[in-house]
């Protein structure tokens, strides 16, 4: 059985998604912080973590580089 990705919450007009950030992905995520828009890294250390993870709530509304990022992260959870 495989994990979870990420998480699509659809809302009018753009959608949010969620993705995990745990003790297995955070060090290749934070390495690639420095390289995502200065909005997901304000979200990503303003995110509380929980037993290890973080559950980063990232609207999205537009495909630009933002869109970029989550599929960076998503990318790093898939490996």
């Amino acid at each position: 059985m495989g994990k979870n990705l990420c998480t699509v919450y659809p809302r009018e007009n753009c959608f949010t998604v969620l993705v995990v950030i745990g003790t297995k992905e955070k060090e290749a995520a934070e390495s690639i912080l420095e390289e995502l828009t200065p909005e997901l890294q304000e979200l990503y250390s303003q995110t509380q973590a929980g037993n290890g993870q973080k559950w980063l709530m990232i609207p999205l509304e537009d495909c630009d580089q933002m869109y970029s990022d989550v599929l960076r992260l998503i990318d790093i959870r898939r490996k």
